[in-house]
């Protein structure tokens, strides 16, 4: 599974190459059939042959001692400079660490399916236990008791309930982190401040105001696009 829309994967790659002085940078992503293709790069294109001038640093990533992919940085220089390789490499553990949360889904389908399985299996035990029961005991409204039962036993089942709540919280934060980082943005463009600044503001206006850090965010935002409307 290539991750296509890993947003962090391409400020990460040009974080080092400020870092080290590389004039660009190519990730690809290796497919079963065909020939790797690029999820992203930037500046200096990154040399397919040898280029006099031109060296090429390449770093494959591993996930399950499988090669997934392959992180390359160009350096206009006869020779790798010292002391890149280190936080290259760095860098490139920190990638497959990314990589590896879209290549888990498989992995959860499975367990999710395998709980699932465990947990009509346990209700069926349940459900059956008791109707045998009647059987070897018969009871007046044995029927109306089962059905009763059956009721109990499935409303105890959880893990559906519980799945579905911890999805609608991950959209949750998922939309306040984009709300996060929007706000962050205008606060950087209209008063030069870093990602830090702009970050350590909101807090402060969060504390301030006694609202969560989205709600504030999202009154920062709207407010933008009123005064830009208006």
């Amino acid at each position: 599974m290539r991750p296509d829309h890993a947003g962090s994967l391409a400020p990460l790659a040009i974080l080092a190459m400020r870092e080290t002085g590389a004039d660009g940078y190519a990730l690809y992503a290796h497919e079963t059939d065909g020939p790797p293709v690029r999820l992203s790069s930037c500046g200096l294109p990154v040399p397919a042959a040898p280029q006099e001038g031109l060296c090429v640093a390449r770093f494959p990533l591993r996930i399950q001692n499988r090669e997934v992919g392959l992180l390359a940085f160009v350096f206009r220089a006869p020779e790798i400079p010292e002391g890149a390789a280190r936080p290259l490499n760095r860098l490139t553990r920190t990638l497959e660490s990314i990589w590896s949360l879209y290549a888990t889904p498989d992995r959860a389908i499975d367990l999710v399916t395998r709980i699932t399985r465990q947990q009509a299996e346990l209700a069926d035990l349940k459900i059956a236990d008791r109707a045998q029961g009647f059987l070897t005991h018969p009871e007046p409204g044995a029927g109306e008791a089962m059905a009763l039962h059956v009721e109990c036993v499935l409303r105890a089942r959880r893990f559906e309930a519980l799945l579905d709540q911890f999805a609608r919280d991950l959209e949750d934060q998922i939309e306040e982190r984009k709300l996060i980082t929007r706000a962050k943005s205008l606060l950087q463009s209209a008063h030069g401040l870093t990602e830090e600044e702009a970050h350590a503001q909101l807090r402060l206006s969060s504390r301030r105001s006694r609202r969560r850090l989205a709600e504030v965010a999202q009154q920062l935002i709207k407010g933008k696009y009123q005064n830009e409307s208006a």
